[in-house]
């Protein structure tokens, strides 16, 4: 979906709406390496032109399928999301405000939304991504001498941990038998 701002100015002086599906899977995996497969983006949404500005406002569903955050099995990543840009033309300023609207200067006389949803798929993207399974249980992946362990773990084996130099000064501290028995 690439427009000219030429032929914003006069297809989208009304809101010019937008019911599309458009593929981003190869977009999408060349710019982000986790990125197995995409379905196609589900595109809803309305372009207007207006004041040498362009507004875009659209919903975006797509699903994303990652490596999984805790085994790398492919994980299906559902992602429902709204855009809300306005692109600026080169060189020239607005007194349009909307807050919440990310305004954005265009470096040339073309928008390409497909490149604008990508970009806006990529930020949605989550950090943490578990299969049904992993959601479901508590078991973190171990193996030969190493295993998993989450935040709250790590913090357990520190407060269990004793410094082995303190090791020492405790068997001082602790009376004998010998010296319970000449008392």
């Amino acid at each position: 979906m690439q427009w000219t701002i030429e032929e914003l100015q006069i297809e989208a002086r009304e809101p010019l709406m937008i019911d599309e599906t458009i593929d981003l899977e190869a977009d999408l995996m060349a710019r982000d390496d986790e990125v197995l497969s995409a379905s196609p983006a589900q595109i809803r949404g309305l372009l207007l032109y207006e004041r040498g500005t362009v507004l875009f406002q659209a919903e975006v569903a797509i699903s994303v399928t990652l490596p999984s955050s805790r085994s790398l099995e492919p994980v299906a990543v559902p992602l429902t999301f709204n855009i809300n840009e306005r692109y600026v033309m080169p060189g020239e300023t607005t007194d349009i405000v909307d807050d919440d609207t990310l305004q954005l200067e265009l470096t040339s006389r073309t928008i390409n939304l497909d490149h604008a949803i990508a970009d806006n798929v990529l930020t949605q993207l989550p950090i943490v991504r578990l299969t049904d399974e992993e959601q479901t249980t508590d078991q973190l992946p171990a193996g030969v001498d190493w295993q998993v362990i989450t935040e709250d773990g790590l913090h357990q084996l520190q407060s269990d941990q004793v410094d082995p130099r303190l090791l020492a000064l405790k068997d001082l501290l602790q009376p004998s038998d010998n010296q319970a028995d000449d008392h």
